[in-house]
């Protein structure tokens, strides 16, 4: 493989960026559709803040914007949100009442027809009836609570490691839980999602939001005072009580939720919709404010 040069201006949809995330684990091309979603995504947002893609950052503020992120998730769609955990959950909660439409059930089946996993993974040809989908090495011990997962997989669940897992980090994992207890971390995380009856989640990932809208009864294994991707959602709309479901399409109904669907008709109008609804906050504006290529 001929040596990559690092990307100086990572986005969504640039092989070199996506190389250096994933490594030997390629995207699918299933994530041809949403990765189109970056054309209409500014590099600043309207206080000439930074928007940038799969980071997270929070200076604390509760009075003040500094910047805003942006992720893709299950290959159809981008979440934008403020990198600030006060506004990012303030924002989310204020979502979740937001009235269901018909827009945010047409969108929630949307995802239904559309969601895949995001890397190039093989079949899974073995059910499980509790499966617990881990987070990638870079964060696995900061976030996993192992006391919890040592009684999940006492009782019989079995562990998806993330796809770019590193090799040592499999080598511990066999030897804590099991070798028998330990899937291979490329099989198909969304056909494993499709067949379980029970679903581990963490809250950097989408796993859990995928499984509310499945109906799958689902389990969180952060350790305590986590924030990660989807804090925000998972925190509003409370994953593991009844009424997951209808608290997240809530959100998707929510023109300002900062939720685009590949498939949505009107991209450009939702991302306007998510900027504008912060525009009374007061944003730190960078002191380097020169054009962003």
């Amino acid at each position: 493989m001929p040596f990559q040069t690092m990307s100086d201006n990572e986005v969504l949809g640039d092989e070199v960026a996506h190389f250096f995330k994933s490594g030997d684990v390629l995207r699918s091309d299933a994530n041809r559709l949403v990765e189109k979603i970056e054309q209409y995504l500014p590099k600043r947002s309207h206080a000439k803040t930074k928007v940038e893609y799969d980071l997270w950052y929070d200076m604390g503020d509760k009075d003040r914007i500094h910047g805003y992120v942006y992720t893709d998730a299950a290959a159809s769609l981008v979440l934008i949100r403020p990198a600030s955990s006060h506004f990012n959950l303030r924002h989310m909660v204020e979502a979740m009442h937001h009235p269901i439409t018909n827009i945010g059930l047409a969108r929630t089946e949307l995802l239904l027809q559309t969601m895949k996993d995001k890397y190039l993974l093989r079949p899974a040809k073995t059910k499980h009836d509790f499966v617990i989908f881990l987070p990638g090495t870079n964060i696995y011990n900061d976030c996993a609570d192992e006391d919890k997962i040592k009684r999940a997989v006492d009782q019989g669940a079995v562990i998806k490691p993330h796809p770019i897992t590193a090799d040592g980090l499999l080598v511990r994992l066999r030897k804590t839980w099991g070798a028998d207890a330990i899937l291979d971390k490329k099989l198909s995380g969304h056909e494993l999602l499709q067949t379980a009856k029970i679903v581990g989640s963490f809250q950097n990932s989408e796993i859990g939001l995928m499984a509310s809208i499945l109906g799958k009864q689902i389990y969180m294994f952060d350790a305590p005072e986590q924030w990660r991707t989807y804090s925000a959602i998972y925190k509003a709309i409370q994953v593991e009580k009844e009424g997951a479901l209808k608290r997240l399409q809530s959100i998707m109904s929510a023109p300002y939720s900062g939720i685009i669907h590949c498939k949505d008709i009107n991209i450009e109008e939702r991302i306007d919709t998510f900027f504008n609804h912060f525009k009374q906050v007061v944003h730190v504006t960078p002191k380097d404010i020169s054009p962003v290529e």
